[in-house]
C-alpha cells in the first residue's frame, strides 16, 4: 500500500466539506472534541503525519501527502457539503456564536432567552495562529463594572461605547461609527486595545497599515482583527468610509489612527485627532 494509500485510509475518519469559495476544510475530533482546518493548513497536514508515524512508524514523502491533499480537496469540493467557515462570530437561525478560541473549541450560544456554552455548535470557525482565547463568561455581572477602565469624558460617551461594542455583534449593516477625539496620553491607545481585547484579543494588537490604500486591511482574513497606524492621510479616510456599507468586519482606529481589521460585521472608528477623525466621519459614502 503507497503512503497516499495509508493517508487517504487515515483520513476516512474526518468529516470534509467546502466553503463558498472552495476552500476544503475537514472536521477532526481530537480529545473527545471538534475542531475545524483548512486542508492546506499546518494543522491538518501535522495531523495527518502524526497519524501516518503512529500507523507506520515512518514519515510520509512529499509527493505522497500531496497526493493525497489533492485527493481530499476533490472530495471536500465535489462530495461534501457547502459551509460557512466564520472568524470568531457567527450568526444560524437567529442565535449568534462567539468562538472562545480555547483549547477545547467551545463557542458562546446568544440567544433571546441568555446565553449558553455550546460545545458542539452547528456553525464552524477557522482559528488564525494569533488569535487568543476569550475567557468564559460569568452570570450575574454588569457591563457598568467596564466604566472605571475607559478614559471618558461623561457617562453618554460611556454608553455609545457600549452600543458599538453591541453593534460588532450585529449580522448586518449599516454599522455604527464611533469617532473619539482625545489629547496626547489621553489613554485612545488603551482604549482602542482594550476594546478590541474585549471581543477578539490577539498576540499583535498593533500593526503598520500598507503603504498603498488599495490594499486594505478588511480584505486580510489571516486574522480576525488586525490593527495598524497610522491613518492621517484622506485617501486613507475615503477608502474607510467607502467600504463602511460593504464591510463584514470591525475597524478600531486609534492614534491619529488605527484600524483593526475583524470579522465581527460593524465598523468602530476610534480616533486620535480631531481633525483628522473628522475626514473620516465627515468624508460621504458613494
Amino acid at each position: 500500500m503507497s503512503s497516499t494509500d495509508v493517508l487517504l485510509n487515515i483520513a476516512t475518519a474526518v468529516r470534509l466539506f467546502h466553503a463558498s469559495d472552495g476552500t476544503g476544510f475537514a472536521d477532526l475530533i481530537i480529545d473527545g472534541h471538534r475542531e475545524t482546518w483548512p486542508l492546506r493548513s499546518k494543522r491538518f497536514q501535522g495531523w495527518l503525519r502524526q497519524q501516518y508515524y503512529e500507523c507506520t512508524w515512518d514519515a510520509p514523502g512529499p509527493a505522497g501527502l500531496n497526493a493525497a491533499l489533492n485527493a481530499l480537496e476533490a472530495q471536500a469540493q465535489f462530495d461534501g457539503p457547502q459551509r460557512k467557515v466564520s472568524v470568531r462570530l457567527a450568526e444560524q437561525d437567529g442565535l449568534i456564536y462567539l468562538d472562545l478560541a480555547d483549547e477545547f473549541w467551545r463557542c458562546i450560544e446568544i440567544g433571546g432567552n441568555g446565553w449558553r456554552i455550546a460545545e458542539d455548535p452547528p456553525v464552524r470557525f477557522r482559528r488564525s495562529a494569533g488569535m487568543q482565547p476569550l475567557p468564559l463568561p460569568l452570570r450575574g455581572g454588569s457591563v457598568e463594572a467596564l466604566a472605571p477602565f475607559l478614559n471618558l469624558a461623561s457617562d453618554n460617551d460611556f454608553v455609545l461605547v457600549v452600543a458599538c461594542l453591541l453593534g460588532a455583534f450585529r449580522a448586518g449593516g449599516p454599522y455604527p461609527v464611533l469617532a473619539i477625539a482625545g489629547e496626547l496620553g489621553s489613554a485612545k491607545t488603551v482604549l482602542s486595545k482594550l476594546l478590541r481585547a474585549l471581543i477578539d484579543p490577539s498576540v499583535a494588537p498593533v500593526r503598520a497599515l500598507p503603504r498603498d490604500e488599495t490594499k486594505h486591511p478588511s480584505a486580510d482574513a489571516r486574522a480576525s482583527i488586525m490593527s495598524a497606524w497610522p491613518v492621517c492621510s484622506s485617501g486613507w479616510s475615503n477608502s474607510i468610509c467607502r467600504s463602511l456599507p460593504f464591510l463584514e468586519t470591525l475597524h478600531l482606529m486609534e492614534g491619529v489612527g488605527s484600524i483593526d481589521d475583524a470579522r465581527l460585521n460593524t465598523a468602530l472608528c476610534l480616533g486620535s485627532d480631531i481633525t483628522a477623525i473628522y475626514n473620516v466621519t465627515q468624508s460621504g459614502l458613494p
